[in-house]
Order: structure tokens, then sequence, then C-alpha cells
């Protein structure tokens, strides 16, 4: 089973009302106060009690307030992941574009876990429309290009995997 990569708003927000919160924080950029670092720890703490649904209310009521700034790549991380186990692939991106808007640049460690998790879920297209979108972004490395080919070649996209090898070399 593929899901959908498609972002749920044409804002890009997780929400309903993902224009609006995206206006605020370009006026007012959100800072890592103590209070992010409570409410990501709650995310982070329903997450590891394997309470994702909560944890993705909580960060969408976040969202919805304009205050889901100042979280850690940790905690992207470890949405990514949980995403990625109950079958709801589609935050996946939305995640990635969320940590983008905040200035962050997923690290090496952070897109080696992302694809190697989708790769073994068998969410090839899911690993190919990542790197279609967020190309330039994905550093050049074995291990996402190991997963990256063999997407292409999974969903029968033989020229796509000669692409990126040549990219590789």
């Amino acid at each position: 089973p593929v899901a959908s990569m498609a972002p749920r708003s044409a804002a890009g927000g997780l929400g309903a009302q993902g224009g609006a919160v995206r206006q605020r924080q370009a006026a007012a950029p959100a800072q890592a106060g103590p209070q992010a670092k409570v409410l990501e720890k709650q995310m982070l703490e329903h997450m590891a009690r394997r309470e994702f649904t909560r944890a993705l209310h909580l960060y969408r009521s976040l969202e919805r307030s304009g205050r889901d700034g100042g979280f850690s790549e940790e905690l992207y991380a470890t949405f990514v992941q949980s995403s990625v186990r109950v079958g709801k692939v589609d935050i996946v991106e939305q995640m990635i574009r969320t940590m983008r808007s905040h200035g962050m640049t997923p690290s090496l460690q952070f897109w080696q876990s992302t694809l190697k998790i989708m790769s073994s879920r068998k969410y090839y297209s899911a690993c190919l429309n990542m790197y279609f979108q967020f190309g330039r972004s994905i550093p050049t490395d074995k291990v996402l290009f190991s997963c990256l080919i063999n997407a292409a070649l999974e969903v029968g996209d033989p020229q796509a995997a000669a692409s990126m090898l040549s990219k590789y070399e």
C-alpha cells in the first residue's frame, strides 16, 4: 500500500487553517521558549507510549494557534518515524515542509532514518516523491541513494534509478 504524499491544504498546513497559521509564522517567527520545550516533551512522551494520534492532535492545535515553532529535529524525526509506523505517510512530507518553513535543515541522520523506514515499510512511491520534492535538500549519501535507487526499481522506473545513480557518482 502506497500512501499519497499530497499536502492537505493549499497553504501546506496540516489543519484546515493552514493559511492563517503560515501568515502568523511569517509575521512573528516562533522562538524555542520554555513552553515550547514542555510541549515538545509532552508530544515525545505521547509517541514513546505509542499515542501517536494524541501527539498529532496536540501538534495540530499548536499549529492552528501559530505556536508550532521552536521544536527540535528530534521531535520532527519522531513524528516521521511514528507516522510511517502507523501508515500516515502523508504527514512525513508535511513535517519536512514545516521544518523548512521554520528555517531548519534536516540532517543526514534525519534523511537516513526517514528513507530507511519508508523503504523498509515498502513506501517506495513515497520515497521517490520525497526525492522529487526535496532532492536538493537531500545530501548525497550511499545509504540514501541506495534506498532511493531501490525504490525507483521497485516501482518500475529504471530511468529514475539511472538518473539518481549518475548524480551519486
